[in-house]
């Protein structure tokens, strides 16, 4: 039997944790149940006249997240891309007509519909947080209270139909696995590889995927944390320039190494998600005159493709123990005066703040974490 990768709710958390974590359990479950199985078996309805088989299950799971969390919550007016603007005729459980890809874009749609949700909630001030359905109002909490309630419900229909037949699962595992999961090679079957992010050394290895990322910014964006100081001038287009970048970047973190006058050591990340860089963060282990200013002890960015997803905040909460180990009692964290969604990162890892100050690099709000 496969090792149970869903995500635990905690025993004792506040109740914003202890929510998001039983939606995210729920989620993780649907999942689960839909790993491993063909392309017919995931269109096969659960019983005669019934309507209902797991790939409409994941179809509808995205537009209930999409309708709640960003519709609701957030203001938006998404749209779902199955259903016809102003249509009532629901289109989640018509999948007779899917093949592979179908199902691909299906997953794909509801995970990144879950990645979205977990960014309106991560960014709101509170549980209290309302929004509007027609007339009606409701709290995040509620929000929260109903998808876990939703899911539980369809969870218990999601009983995925016996796993008898081999034949075409190679083909079907090579389907899976451009999802981003990989083959169990002593149970025969795909398995959930969770998808989170993570903080990586820089590295040549990820070199498309940076120049990627890079094209995304508008010519001479500023990109904070990603030591493009270090690179002034350089072809990185070119492997081995890119290769020589990289190594200034691991060797500002030696104390050892005679750094140039207004420099200060600092240890640089990459924030990788599914594989690919996603974004930047460095955590500078002193404070010069500049950096008291203006710069603070960490910074971050995150590429436009992959904002909006929690991934700062994460990033910066990763961080916040490295300096600890560094001796560190409290870092400086700073951000524009109008970037809102950056002061919101900041405040959710604990960010006190101190003052907003005009600096050499524009108007700052200037925060303090306690570590």
């Amino acid at each position: 039997m496969n090792e149970d990768r869903r995500t635990q709710s905690p025993r004792t958390a506040d109740e914003r944790s202890t929510l998001t974590a039983m939606l995210q359990f729920q989620r993780d479950t649907l999942e689960m149940k839909c790993a491993g199985l063909t392309v017919e078996q995931l269109k096969r309805r659960a019983i005669a006249p019934s309507g209902l088989s797991l790939i409409g299950l994941v179809r509808h799971a995205a537009e209930v997240e999409r309708g709640w969390f960003r519709n609701v919550v957030n203001g938006e007016r998404s749209h779902s891309p199955w259903t016809p603007p102003g249509s009532t005729d629901w289109a989640d459980f018509d999948v007779d007509g899917l093949d592979e890809a179908g199902v691909a874009e299906a997953f794909a749609v509801w995970r990144d519909e879950c990645a979205r949700a977990r960014a309106v909630v991560d960014v709101a001030d509170s549980l209290d947080d309302r929004g509007h359905l027609g007339e009606e109002t409701y709290s995040l909490r509620y929000v929260l209270a109903h998808m876990i309630e939703e899911y539980a419900r369809h969870n218990g229909h999601a009983e995925p139909p016996p796993r008898t037949h081999r034949r075409g699962h190679r083909r079907v595992a090579r389907a899976l696995d451009r999802l981003g999961e990989r083959p169990d090679p002593q149970a025969g079957w795909p398995v959930i590889v969770p998808r989170m992010p993570e903080l990586v050394a820089p590295t040549p290895r990820l070199h498309t995927s940076w120049l990627e990322a890079h094209a995304e910014w508008n010519p001479g964006a500023h990109q904070d944390g990603a030591g493009m100081r270090l690179a002034e001038g350089d072809a990185l287009a070119d492997p081995d320039v890119f290769a020589a970048w990289v190594g200034r970047l691991r060797a500002q973190s030696d104390p050892t190494r005679p750094l140039a006058e207004g420099w200060v050591h600092a240890t640089h990340w990459w924030i990788v998600e599914d594989g690919g860089y996603a974004g930047a963060i460095d955590l500078r282990h002193d404070l010069n005159d500049f950096l008291l200013r203006a710069g603070g002890h960490i910074g971050y960015s995150i590429r436009p493709s992959a904002r909006r997803r929690g991934l700062a905040t994460w990033a910066l909460g990763a961080v916040l123990p490295e300096a600890r180990v560094l001796g560190l009692d409290r870092v400086l964290v700073t951000c524009d005066e109008g970037n809102i969604a950056s002061a919101r990162t900041i405040e959710r890892n604990g960010g006190v703040l101190e003052d907003v100050r005009e600096t050499e690099l524009g108007r700052k709000r200037r925060y303090w974490i306690a570590l």
